[in-house]
């Protein structure tokens, strides 16, 4: 399970994102730059939730997050989610 996680929406692709080295001022906090798809949650699997995630992140996957970030990606690009405006504001800043 990651020890810090923090969610940020970002204007470029993830090919942009892990072309960018992590800087050495970044290195006590960050060891690896990683963009995994994850599919919405209609697709997932409660009998085998890790299934959805690339083999080779399987192991070190937090379940748990990655479900939940998926739930809040459905609820951000639904149009009719009451909170919304409200995150998308806090996150646009």
């Amino acid at each position: 399970m990651p020890e810090f996680c923090t969610v940020t929406l970002l204007k470029v692709t993830a090919e942009q994102v892990l072309r960018r080295a992590v800087r050495w001022t970044e290195r006590p906090y960050v060891g690896e730059v990683l963009a995994v798809h994850v599919p919405p949650t209609s697709e997932w699997d409660p009998d085998a939730p890790l299934a959805l995630l690339p083999a080779e992140n399987r192991h070190s996957a937090s379940w748990p997050l990655a479900f939940s970030l998926s739930c809040l990606t459905d609820c951000m690009t639904d149009e009719t989610w009451p909170q919304r405006s409200a995150v998308a504001a806090v996150v646009d800043q």
